[in-house]
């Protein structure tokens, strides 16, 4: 026996006398694999529907206890005799090609996961909620199609469609059966993917549901469970955190914040009105114009019972906040500091901002490292010795904490110009000095020049080297790098991810759990920038405004 085909079933015998025939018509030959229903407390019949079935496959019934969809395919997996596993849902309608293309998947590489794309059915019911999952799952499908596969190891859905060895779902443990609904499947994904298995994108091998939810059962069955999940499993590895739906939907604004908790943190769901012109664009949606309009509703509906729901999962409103949802502005300094530098961190630390280090926020997105209430990174450029004398000094007495980046040429004997006007470089010394109380060190170049002027191994050297020559004055690995003046090309940034966990860039906004750590947006400051200026770059990642029909510069 090659191949188990596992398939999970609760109360659906009538999508099973539409979808098993497909499965047990194969060109694979009869004795190459067999099928497993598993009736997970099934009181429809299905488990006598099934042992009626004539055919010349193996066909057995697993009838047992509901338990859950991940304990039924865990407990077919166990009970599957075939080598390989296939998981297929009650509802999949499949051609006859679908197992050899598997089979010829392990073929070339047996301990690898092959997963194939699924549409929906035109035997679906017509619907908001039809549209827009069908929606999802063709752009799916196209974007692994083009890329060749996942992306990471958070791209990856193992719900239904997929073969992988037995001996390896057993040995990493099959699924979560704590997680109810979807994220089970994104979870076993996770742990395969860590482990170093191959995940091998099939895309002649389509499967095709049958959809029956309504737009309610979406947002009334579905989207709880999501919601829990969601925190469960962020939880559970952290990493995922940048990837989940309650982190995408806060989103990097304030304003769009502020709406969540108006949608969330009320006793009362606004869900009864957002139904309504869901139920009338259901009854109007032939017109291409008013499906889009109800489809956008419909996802408002879900997001918002999804954000509910994760809410009560994480605690309360911040607590979901605090764990998904925090806004970091990082105010850049590229000049002298003078004395108004010490009015401005006293207007920040009034107002109960705390100044972080760039460690600080990278253990917050990795790994959910508690942070303060309203934490800022203060950055400088480049390390010049009236930082050391003036501006750290004043950081120290607030207690905060702050980023500056060094140009190496400054720090190894070797004067940036030979212009008098140029600033005095920070020493060896003084860069150890403060780096042992509380302000980190980074790299903006060897020179302080725009890296566009490099390329290929002149790029490489000049950020590997500038990061070797920091990590031997200060004796460990700085983490941080600040692009300096100029524009921004892909082979800079990847370059510079390979070396540093975190960059700068000169693009303005606030940063959140979605932001890549290496294209981090910041807020030129001077010290000569008004209060008024402060506040906008605290609020809203820029210091100035332009609203529509205010004069700007």
């Amino acid at each position: 026996m090659k191949l188990s085909v596992v398939i999970p079933t609760r109360n659906r015998r009538h999508l099973l006398a539409r979808t098993l025939p497909t499965v047990l018509n194969q060109n694979v030959a009869p004795g190459e694999y067999e099928v497993l229903v598993v009736s997970d407390g099934s009181t429809d019949g299905t488990a006598d529907f099934v042992r009626g079935v004539k055919t010349t496959v193996p066909l057995r019934v697993l009838d047992r206890d509901h338990r859950g969809i991940a304990a039924a395919q865990n407990a077919g997996i166990e009970q599957a005799r075939g080598d390989l596993v296939m998981v297929l849902d009650d509802d999949i309608l499949c051609g006859p090609a679908l197992m050899d293309r598997h089979l010829d998947a392990h073929q070339e590489d047996f301990f690898c996961v092959a997963f194939g794309p699924r549409f929906f059915s035109p035997e679906s019911r017509p619907g908001l909620a039809t549209a827009m999952l069908g929606n999802w799952y063709r752009d799916h499908a196209r974007r692994l199609t083009q890329e060749g596969g996942p992306r990471g190891r958070f791209d990856v859905w193992l719900d239904s469609n997929f073969s992988v060895p037995r001996k390896l779902l057993l040995a990493h443990g099959g699924f979560d059966e704590s997680l109810k609904y979807s994220t089970e499947d994104r979870e076993l994904g996770t742990r395969l993917w860590d482990a170093g298995v191959r995940f091998k994108f099939l895309p002649d091998a389509p499967v095709y549901e049958i959809y029956t939810k309504s737009a309610d059962d979406v947002v009334f069955s579905d989207a709880p469970s999501i919601g829990v999940d969601e925190i469960k499993f962020s939880r559970k590895a952290p990493g995922y955190r940048r990837f989940s739906l309650p982190a995408s939907l806060l989103g990097q604004s304030r304003a769009k914040q502020m709406a969540w908790w108006m949608f969330c943190a009320p006793p009362i769901s606004p869900d009864p009105v957002l139904r309504i012109p869901c139920l009338l664009t259901e009854r109007l949606r032939r017109n291409a114009r008013i499906e889009s309009f109800g489809i956008r509703v419909l996802q408002y509906r879900k997001a918002t019972a999804v954000m509910r729901s994760a809410m009560r999962e994480a605690g309360s409103w911040r607590a979901l906040r605090d764990e998904f949802g925090v806004l970091l502005p990082v105010l850049r300094y590229r000049a002298k500091v003078g004395c108004r530098f010490q009015a401005q961190v006293r207007w920040l630390a009034r107002r109960g901002y705390v100044g972080i280090t760039p460690s600080q926020w990278l253990a917050w997105v990795r790994r959910g490292a508690p942070l303060p209430e309203r934490p800022v990174l203060i950055s400088f450029e480049p390390a010049h010795g009236q930082l050391a004398e003036h501006a750290l000094p004043v950081l120290r007495r607030y207690g905060f904490g702050a980023v500056v980046h060094v140009a190496l040429a400054q720090t190894d004997g070797r004067p940036q110009s030979d212009r008098r006007s140029q600033p005095r470089p920070m020493t060896a010394e003084q860069i150890r000095y403060w780096a042992g109380h509380g302000i980190e060190f980074g790299l903006c170049g060897r020179s302080y020049s725009g890296l566009t002027e490099f390329e290929g191994p002149a790029l490489t050297e000049e950020v590997a080297s500038g990061l070797k020559d920091l990590e031997q004055v200060l004796g460990y690995r700085p983490v941080s790098f600040a692009y300096p003046h100029g524009p921004l090309d892909h082979a800079m940034v990847e370059r510079v991810r390979q070396c540093f966990d975190l960059a700068l860039s000169g693009a303005p906004g606030l940063n959140s759990l979605c932001t890549d750590p290496h294209l981090m947006r910041s807020a030129a400051i001077t010290p000569d920038s008004h209060m008024r200026e402060l506040a906008c770059a605290v609020l809203f990642g820029r210091p100035k405004l332009r609203l529509r029909g205010w004069p700007g510069k």
